[in-house]
């Protein structure tokens, strides 16, 4: 212990005497190593992290496939009759919940904006158990004696919206033009159950159906848009619910032929379904932090060379003193490890700042991109293994070549030794080389993506002023709904400097209704063979909506207010569909049914 403390003393002298030499290999180390520290942090929080909830590892997802003619999807979702039957019949789950992504708009007084919202069983919180940052999550048990319209609100848009008020609880807000109470937040940690978006709001279906009546939708046994998740009791094993669920998806096949013929439900660990859709992307961030920490080392390797070649003399002098090499190499990874404490240190911070700083860097969108992260007990434990390994490997052959320094009386041993170092240096330039140039490749090839992406045509008239309203009709009857879009048309139009209008259910890359689909049958198409019908994604628009748009038509003609008026049977196909399911005839005058 005395000897190592003499090499601390004797390390930090050094250190003192050059510091030039320091802070360069102390910055280079602090953005190598952070980094590492705060992309490990990005994916370990957001994706590799267990959901921060009571035994997370007995919590699964459930699937229902969805076979068509292009292959079954095993991991299809499910309609709310069967998981209002799952809930009933699954006796190896302690709870079925159920989550469905939306969108809905908030009154904040000032404006209204489209908010993200997470439409859930009422016993999603029960199922699943986080707990709160800031007043109660709802429960089951209170929605059924009644009471008003409540939400949860998820941590980042609590303190984008809402700048952290701690007394949001039991406030009132206005969700879709009606009252609703805040009844909690959701703490920091619970993200939610998508890899990427992370929810505004979270909105349990009894307040859903008040918010916009979904009743009927709720009935279909076709309109299959819900996740499922499930909570194994404690006697249960995944193999056995697997079997239980299996045999229900037969029972749900025989009950009910025309929807479920064909479809399996299975059952997978929650944390093996998150990791399906982004162990890729993060390994590619882990394999580019990677390569920037070998740069980094290898860069205070040749510096620790060199200087061991500025400390020849010393070093010669106290081997002549009587100086063992394990004495030298002990010295000089002394000196290597405080560089590399040091610059773990200002690592952390590096990381903590650019965690904090990824947020802000982000383009303004209209919902919340995951990409809030903190620095974790496992990024700490990660800076640490990573400040000691690679210290280890990339400072154990300046300190070898160090002990193997030679008194000066023998010009032959001299030059052998140089020639040692030269190699050495040589391929440490190679292998920066080397790496910076796969950094470079990678990130040109990145640049012209993006540049790629971003130059695309969207299919629509992308740089005009265009306002877009989002409304939902208060009366839930079809006429007086027509009536009531069609003059509020001919006001806007009525206002100065306005344009002509148009209705849709969805717009381009917008929230609302982007799960939207259909079956379609087309007599005679080879693509359209499974007699379940193909699914299709589809839009129910008003006349005008592609002239509106700036959208060009490449054959025939747009839907017109003729066609409105006359309830005509008529659609519009993109070419994507014009090519699937007509690759070698004209697709105009062609019948689908629906």
């Amino acid at each position: 212990m005395l000897t190592f403390i003499q090499d601390v003393r004797y390390g930090w002298r050094m250190l003192q005497k050059n510091p030039g030499f320091a802070t360069v290999a102390i910055i280079t180390l602090a953005v190598g190593i952070g980094a590492n520290v705060a992309i490990f942090s990005y994916v370990d929080e957001l994706w590799l992290h267990p959901l921060p909830v009571p035994h997370p590892d007995r919590v699964v997802r459930i699937f229902t496939s969805n076979p068509s003619s292009k292959g079954e999807i095993e991991q299809g979702y499910s309609s709310y009759p069967d998981f209002e039957y799952l809930r009933g019949n699954a006796k190896t789950l302690s709870g079925v919940a159920l989550h469905e992504g939306r969108g809905a708009m908030l009154d904040t007084g000032a404006e209204n904006k489209l908010v993200t919202a997470a439409v859930i069983s009422d016993n999603f919180f029960d199922v699943l158990q986080p707990q709160p940052a800031v007043g109660r999550l709802f429960s089951e048990s209170e929605f059924q004696s009644g009471g008003g319209p409540r939400i949860v609100l998820s941590y980042p848009f609590w303190q984008r919206q809402y700048n952290g008020d701690l007394s949001i609880a039991g406030k009132t807000i206005i969700l879709d033009r009606q009252h609703v109470t805040v009844t909690g937040v959701l703490p920091r940690s619970f993200r939610g159950t998508e890899a990427m978006l992370v929810r505004d709001v979270w909105i349990p279906i009894s307040t859903w159906k008040q918010l916009i009546g979904v009743e009927q939708r709720l009935t279909l046994r076709g309109s299959r848009d819900y996740e499922l998740f499930g909570r194994l009791q404690d006697s249960a094993s995944l193999s056995q619910a697997q079997a239980e669920l299996a045999g229900i998806s037969t029972q749900l096949a025989s009950a009910y032929p025309e929807s479920n013929t064909g479809r399996k439900i299975t059952v997978i660990p929650e944390s093996h379904a998150r990791a399906d859709v982004i162990v890729k992307f993060g390994l590619i961030l882990l394999g580019v932090a990677a390569l920037v920490l070998l740069i980094a080392c290898s860069n205070v390797a040749s510096l620790l060379i060199a200087r061991t070649e500025y400390r020849r003399h010393e070093i010669a002098t106290r081997i002549a003193l009587g100086a063992t090499r394990i004495r030298i190499i002990c010295q000089m990874l002394t000196e290597t490890m405080m560089l590399a404490l040091v610059g773990a240190a200002a690592a952390i911070w590096v990381g903590n700042t650019l965690l904090h700083a990824l947020p802000r860097l982000m383009p303004q969108m209209t919902f919340s991109v995951g990409v809030d992260a903190y620095l974790s007990s496992r990024g700490l434990i990660v800076a640490v293994l990573v400040t000691v390994g690679s210290m280890l490997v990339f400072g154990l052959v300046p300190a070898v070549l160090a002990s193997r320094t030679v008194l000066a009386d023998t010009f032959r041993q001299r030059t052998e030794t140089a020639r040692v170092r030269s190699v050495v240096r040589s391929v440490l330039v190679v292998g920066q080389v080397a790496l910076s140039l796969v950094l470079v490749v990678c990130t040109g090839l990145l640049t012209r993506s993006l540049l790629h992406a971003l130059g695309m045509d969207p299919g629509f008239n992308a740089h005009q002023q265009m306002l877009v309203i989002d409304f939902v009709p208060e009366t839930g009857k079809r006429d007086s709904d027509v009536n009531y879009v069609r003059e509020a048309r001919r006001r806007i139009e009525a206002l100065p400097g306005a344009g002509p209008t148009t209705v849709a259910m969805r717009i381009p890359f917008g929230l609302s209704g982007g799960g939207a689909t259909h079956k379609v049958f087309v007599p005679g198409s080879l693509a359209s063979t499974d007699p379940q019908g193909t699914t299709i994604n589809f839009d129910p628009v008003a006349d005008n909506f592609f002239g509106v748009l700036g959208t060009r038509i490449l054959r025939g003609r747009p839907i017109d207010a003729r066609d409105i008026q006359t309830k005509a049977h008529v659609v519009v196909v993109n070419q994507q569909m014009a090519s699937r399911f007509w690759p070698d005839d004209d697709p105009i005058n062609k019948r689908v049914r629906l």
